[in-house]
């Protein structure tokens, strides 16, 4: 029987595509070891599969009961999840199921950690470097940390004492056009590139927008835009009636490249931020959330990035001061110098390490 690890991920207006997209960097890694690789997603997250399906990544849909919402879903594992786990051990011999999302209840991993002893399949929860609850941890098998410094690793032995640990630097995650791509030399790079995610909730892109435009400058600025953005339709008309020099992409399919190719980008803080390290292009890194701030600080302290705290509200002095101060080529030249080679295959070792105990 085909051996198969299954990912429950989601992704939302409210949650962001971060989970989802470092998923999918596993599910790369996964397959390349020669295992199936099963996404399990919510009818929310359909709204977002054109990355799944651009990788020919398999995926089962929890379809909501009547008079139930996905919130359910994340709150107990359900009878339709247990029919759908029983639907996949017909075909395959499922060896793992991961878990990454902070909103999956305590209530929810309890229930599921129970039906997945029932079937000797190992759980696998994947934490953000403080995104994670003490409680949540407990009922893993293995606590994945793919974010943190290696000499930042939390206590995990204290919080769940019989579950194995995957953390640190040798574990980041890329997806497979990031090993791929080169980063190109210093001089041969041109024009801003703005980027807030999959689903910019706080629609600070159009506040950067405001804040580029008003410095006067001259670069070309590139705006990605996801089909995540509720906001997007009133996006692209404002990019339009601003200067020629200001553009977008919608649904870019070559994301390393635009990021290879950027003297500078300006990006929400959360898993772009290693994506842009790999890709060894100087970053001002925006920390919207508490998740974010820990993994950011590490970046600033490399000297690679700028970062601005917005937690509290979008500062438009702040990041007009940064913008300046990153335009500068010293600086941008010294930012780029301290950004090592990035460890390119920290999926394959992830994956080589969690199949090396399974018997």
């Amino acid at each position: 029987m085909t051996q198969a690890v299954i990912l429950r991920v989601d992704a939302g207006g409210n949650i962001g595509m971060g989970h989802l997209m470092r998923c999918i960097a596993l599910a790369q890694a996964i397959e390349r070891a020669g295992i199936k690789a099963l996404f399990l997603i919510n009818t929310q997250t359909l709204d977002y599969v054109d990355e799944l399906n651009k990788q020919s990544l398999e995926y089962f849909v929890l379809k909501v009961p009547e008079n139930s919402s996905c919130v359910d879903f994340a709150n107990h594992f359900s009878a339709t999840e247990s029919e759908l786990l029983q639907l996949i051990l017909n075909q395959y011999q499922v060896l793992f199921w991961i878990l990454d999302g902070y909103h999956f209840s305590l209530a929810y991993r309890h229930h599921l950690k129970l039906a997945l002893l029932k079937y000797k399949i190992k759980l696998a929860l994947i934490d953000d470097n403080g995104g994670e609850q003490t409680d949540d941890l407990i009922q893993a098998d293995w606590i994945i940390n793919t974010t943190c410094m290696d000499d930042s690793i939390p206590p995990y032995q204290d919080i769940a004492p019989d579950a194995n640990i995957l953390a640190g630097e040798n574990y980041r995650l890329l997806r497979s056009e990031f090993v791929n791509q080169t980063p190109s030399d210093y001089k041969a790079r041109s024009g801003i590139v703005v980027t807030m995610g999959g689903t910019d909730p706080l629609d600070y892109t159009t506040a950067c927008l405001n804040v580029l435009n008003q410095l006067n400058l001259t670069e070309k600025v590139t705006v990605l835009i996801s089909s995540g953005f509720k906001h997007g339709q009133a996006l692209c008309k404002q990019i339009k009636q601003l200067p020629k020099h200001f553009c977008y992409l919608y649904q870019a399919d070559n994301m390393a490249s635009v990021f290879a190719n950027a003297k500078f980008v300006i990006s929400a803080a959360g898993g772009t931020q290693f994506e842009l390290y790999a890709m060894q292009t100087p970053s001002i890194l925006l920390v919207s959330f508490d998740n974010q701030s820990r993994n950011s600080q590490a970046a600033k302290l490399q000297g690679w990035a700028e970062v601005l705290d917005f937690r509290q509200g979008f500062n438009h002095q702040a990041l007009s001061s940064s913008v300046k101060n990153i335009l500068d080529d010293n600086n941008r030249i010294r930012m780029q110098q301290n950004m090592l080679t990035a460890n390119a295959h920290g999926a394959d070792n992830l994956i080589k390490a969690l199949f090396k105990h399974v018997k």
